[in-house]
């Protein structure tokens, strides 16, 4: 449910820069993250006030239904880029657009590259200040709290870098960002510094994801965008799935420190694929 959600609002969001005119992708990503921290943030409170979650989470889920049910109202008005009806043009579509199938198959990699990298963050960085670091478990959150704070701070400029610079531009140097504060970990002297590396990790990472996204929704023929960018989504969730996992089993040859070493060969092959990318025929 969530997956087709994330396809539907993410085209959503790629017709709203359009109509636009200016780069602003980013930013409705910045809310994926403030809605995060947001969410942790009621089930703190809740949890301290007594509540359990079989209580509240059907409230919350309910709520947040009436309220997506209205807004969805506010969003500009639907307008298909297909019609069932004109067999013979959907044909020729379809036709063009697996000419360019390799591309999308290719963006779900990079964008599938991205995710795991966040979860290098999400899933590993407090196991990781606890083991290596040798902190304790509530000062081994702060890690992913501080690679949240640098997530949310780069979605507020990354918009403006794009508008400037290119969506390429941010795609390569975040990754490579990335890989560099990952690869850094692996010789962080202690708790304090690995907490920067983890904050710039998010900060590196933080617009690869999204223009990835937005790249995909300008694969192809536009009757068939919303088609890729699910490929694209739907490559990008199973890697947010398998990926993190690859660290665990990583760790039974190698230490913690070196295993996360995965986020950044992902991070230079999103770099180096990038150029593949260019080639996408006009």
């Amino acid at each position: 449910g969530l997956a087709g959600l994330d396809v539907a609002v993410n085209a959503s969001a790629l017709q709203v820069e359009k109509v636009n005119k200016k780069a602003i992708f980013t930013f409705f990503h910045l809310f994926w993250s403030v809605g995060g921290l947001l969410g942790a943030g009621i089930g703190f409170v809740t949890i301290s006030a007594g509540f359990v979650q079989s209580q509240t989470l059907p409230i919350y889920g309910a709520l947040l239904s009436i309220i997506g049910f209205f807004m969805a109202n506010w969003l500009l008005p639907d307008e298909p880029v297909a019609n069932s009806e004109n067999k013979v043009a959907n044909k020729a579509a379809g036709k063009s657009n697996r000419r360019v199938l390799g591309f999308v198959v290719l963006a779900g990699l990079m964008a599938s590259s991205g995710a795991i990298i966040e979860g290098v963050a999400q899933d590993w960085s407090a196991l990781y200040l606890k083991d290596v670091q040798n902190v304790s478990v509530a000062l081994a959150a702060w890690g992913l709290a501080a690679f949240n704070i640098g997530m949310i701070l780069g979605r507020i400029f990354i918009d403006r870098i794009v508008e400037v610079r290119g969506r390429g531009f941010v795609i390569r140097w975040g990754s490579l960002f990335s890989a560099i504060a990952i690869g850094l970990q692996a010789i962080a002297p202690n708790f304090e510094v690995s907490l920067f590396f983890w904050f710039l990790l998010g900060l590196g990472i933080s617009g690869v994801v999204p223009q990835l996204f937005a790249e995909a929704g300008e694969i192809g023929e536009a009757t068939h965008s919303g088609r890729n960018m699910a490929k694209v989504v739907g490559i990008t969730y199973i890697g947010g799935l398998a990926g993190p996992s690859i660290i665990g089993l990583l760790t039974h040859s190698l230490p913690l420190d070196v295993a996360i070493g995965w986020g950044s060969v992902l991070g230079i092959f999103i770099v180096l694929s990038y150029s593949q990318l260019q080639k996408l025929p006009k």
